[in-house]
């Protein structure tokens, strides 16, 4: 499994606003060429309000994002919502491969907790960290 760079996600309450550039690293290890993408999702409880998603990285192991993506969320919201981060293999014949996937927000743990949590202490101000992929539950 590789790591996962979120960084610069800035809140701003008085607009809602929340920013993020997302850069990856060494996320396709396993694999002999990677094409790699990443998607994020805006979520409130199980339902995925709204996606972005990066360019595909053509046959590299270590991508790098660097790629600007907002979500408008009242202040009110804040507390409710959260991001999904996956990172996938594009594959041109068949179905992409699944990498891996953080949760930032505030009802998580770890990293994924920790940055929430400062972005929404230091509104309008960056904050950066470094995630571990996580494996789907494929349940």
């Amino acid at each position: 499994m590789g790591a996962c760079y979120c960084g610069n996600a800035k809140s701003t309450r008085e607009k809602g606003r929340e920013k993020g550039i997302v850069e990856c690293c060494s996320t396709v290890s396993e694999l002999s060429l990677g094409n790699p993408y990443v998607k994020i999702y805006l979520m409130m409880q199980n339902k995925r309000l709204e996606k972005k998603k990066t360019t595909i990285k053509m046959k590299t192991l270590n991508p790098y994002y660097n790629e600007s993506f907002s979500f408008d969320v009242s202040p009110e919201k804040m507390q409710k919502v959260h991001l999904h981060v996956t990172v996938s293999d594009y594959d041109r014949v068949g179905s992409n491969e699944r990498i891996g996937q953080i949760i930032i927000g505030e009802n998580t743990t770890g990293a994924g907790q920790k940055q929430w949590l400062d972005m929404i202490a230091t509104p309008r101000r960056s904050v950066a960290q470094w995630h571990t992929l996580q494996p789907f539950n494929d349940d």
